[in-house]
């Protein structure tokens, strides 16, 4: 006997943290009853989209249930101006979820024409409308090829609004599958697996396509497939879909798509709970150990296992309470604490941030002595800001420093002069590091200004960025000066005032020494050109990450309507920095972020020229 589960008139099913193995059927409509179940289904009524022929009614010739089976029934007819009528039913208010199992069981009616499906669409349109939020078909199929199926998302490539169309915007991936001696109108499953990693499509238990996470992450600023969706049935004639394959006199009068059941199974584990205590900040001094302390429980299993993360990097794993792991740094520096915990089920809860441990000096940006370098002038490389990892330097060996002659305490690798025993060398520069160093040009002018450096490496290269733009590099230092190797830039032009210098090594030079400035020519500001760019072009906003500031700049080669636009990761609006018209040349927006909430958010530049759009981190 076929029974139709429904526990309670609105039916939301969690969430889960992380897909595990206690799967079980959640919810289902058997049909077994003598009528759709208008607490589940809500039916259609007109016409639809993509230009399909059909007019949707909840009538019973067109939407029945019959021997335990679901009638979605297209009929040949004139009515409301179509030829045909056929049936569209939704449980959208009723059941929806995030993640589970759905299966499907049908049978599919033959004819040219006929577009049968079995799809979702979200609860919430969280991201804005189609396609912004996401749509996912389980199952397509053209009446004309009956050995053919189609798995689909639809998503959009921009964030809401993106360029205002949103047809243009839309990006699709998806599959089809090929039977081997099978027919679609007879009964067969249809089932999607959704993880928060993954889709899955299967035939009659068999996987016929996947699509992960960063594949559609690739091409799209949001992912839409993390909220909750709704189940559609329905049976289409005619569209877009078919191409050229429209009904015609052929296509049968009346057409059955069948359905046996449909049923949702998710995971009924309840996933560990963790709590460590900790205020917000906690001050230590280098080396100064603290143990690690974590409460775990499991309402429904046992804990196997409990890891401790710095920074997201594995620190610890302890399987016996109560869960704890000594830890210490010798490197000033910020640290976050999160910690994950797996139960029996396979069930994982991982914390965000569950503490933050300063050390030394910590995460505060400042200048390395009392007041900012002085340009013109020597900027001796081993004095970079203090501020530590991520926010003042780059390197890859975050928990050493392999020079160990100065700045202990700091991971930048920093060695002796071989040359002068007093002066000291940045060495072992790897490809991408970099440190940053807050100065006060004094001057606004033109300048000279000289790399010096110990390499045998003719082939890399220096950048040198101010305010997070780059107005210079250095490539084939190979000119002797003395001991050293040295290249000069001339006529580079340096505005007055404080700045934020950055030395990126973008393909690894040698060790580094110092760089000097040289005013040759002083600018009053009046006198400083127009620099008018020749492209459209939105650059990288600096600092990035940043707290609880950062400056926007971009590029518009002629005067422009523009609109800059901040989102969050749920493509909401959250500030509109521009929306007027700006003159051509360079622009620079401030962006202050103090009562927002720490996380990626998106900025867009839409002009006439086109839209662009980029990533940035705000961390608190």
């Amino acid at each position: 006997m076929k029974t139709t589960f429904l526990f309670i008139s609105i039916i939301t099913i969690l969430s889960f943290n992380s897909y595990a193995q206690r799967i079980e059927l959640v919810w289902s409509d058997e049909f077994d009853s003598t009528h759709v179940n208008d607490e589940i289904w809500t039916p259609w009524f007109g016409t639809a989209f993509n230009n399909e022929h059909q007019y949707y009614t909840p009538r019973e010739k067109n939407l029945s249930v019959n021997d335990g089976k679901l009638n979605l029934i297209g009929i040949r007819e004139n009515y409301s101006g179509r030829n045909w009528t056929s049936a569209r039913i939704k449980t959208e208010n009723a059941v929806d979820f995030k993640y589970g199992i759905l299966e499907v069981r049908a049978k599919l009616p033959a004819g040219q024409g006929l577009w049968p499906a079995i799809w979702m669409m979200p609860t919430d349109d969280v991201h804005g409308s189609w396609p912004y939020s996401g749509e996912i078909d389980i199952m397509e199929n053209k009446g004309h090829e009956m050995d053919k199926i189609q798995h689909t998302v639809h998503y959009s490539a921009y964030a809401h609004p993106g360029t205002g169309n949103a047809v243009a915007d839309r990006r699709s991936l998806g599959g089809e599958f090929t039977l081997s001696g099978e027919v679609l109108n007879e009964f067969h499953t249809y089932k999607i697996k959704w993880t928060p990693d993954s889709l899955i499509w299967y035939f009659d238990g068999n996987k016929t396509y996947d699509l992960t996470r960063g594949e559609i992450e690739s091409g799209a600023e949001v992912y839409p497939f993390d909220e909750k969706f709704y189940i559609i049935l329905n049976l289409a004639i005619g569209g877009d879909y078919l191409g050229e394959f429209q009904p015609t006199e052929s296509t049968p009068d009346t057409n059955i798509f069948e359905v046996d059941y449909v049923r949702l199974y998710q995971d009924i584990n309840k996933k560990p709970t963790i709590s460590t205590g900790y205020p917000r900040e906690i001050n230590l001094d280098t080396n100064e150990i603290i143990n690690l302390q974590a409460n775990v429980s499991d309402p429904d299993g046992e804990i196997e296992l409990v890891s401790f993360f710095i920074n997201d990097k594995l620190i610890a794993t302890d399987s016996i309470a109560p869960y704890s792991s000594p830890w210490q740094s010798n490197i000033y520096g910020c640290y976050t604490l999160s910690v994950e915990a797996k139960d029996n089920d396979n069930g994982i809860t991982k914390t965000e941030n569950s503490g933050m441990f300063v050390v030394g000096e910590g995460c505060e940006k400042k200048s390395f002595s009392e007041n900012p370098h002085t340009i013109p002038g020597i900027l001796e490389f081993e004095n970079y800001d203090y501020g530590g990892l991520n926010v003042s330097y780059f390197d890859f060996t975050e928990d050493t420093n392999s020079g160990n002659a100065y700045r202990l305490n700091e991971s930048v690798d920093i060695k002796v002069d071989p040359f002068d025993d007093s002066n000291h060398l940045i060495s072992d520069v790897q490809d991408r590091e970099w440190t940053e160093y807050t100065v006060d040009v004094q001057e606004s002018g033109y300048y000279d200004i000289t790399l010096r450096l110990i390499s045998d490496n003719a082939s890399g290269r220096v950048d040198l960025l101010v305010d997070g733009e780059t107005v210079t590099n250095y490539s084939r230092v190979t000119s002797p000066c003395g001991n050293y190797k040295c290249k000069t830039r001339t006529g580079i032009l340096l505005n007055s005032g404080q700045k934020i210098i950055r030395i990126l090594s973008a393909t690894s030079a040698g060790d580094l020494d110092r760089i000097e400035f040289t005013l040759t020519t002083p600018v009053s500001t009046d006198e400083q050109p127009n620099q008018l760019p020749e492209d459209f072009l939105l650059k990288q906003n600096y600092p990035n990450p940043f707290n609880p500031e950062t400056t926007i700049r971009f590029n518009l080669p002629e005067a422009s309507v523009t609109q800059l636009i901040v989102y969050n990761s749920l493509g909401q609006i959250v500030r509109k920095l521009v929306d007027e018209k700006l003159s051509s040349g360079l622009h620079s927006i401030n962006f202050e972020a103090t009562n927002m909430s720490s996380g990626i958010y998106y900025y867009k530049l839409i002009t006439r020229f086109g839209i662009e759009s980029r990533k940035m981190t705000l961390i608190k």
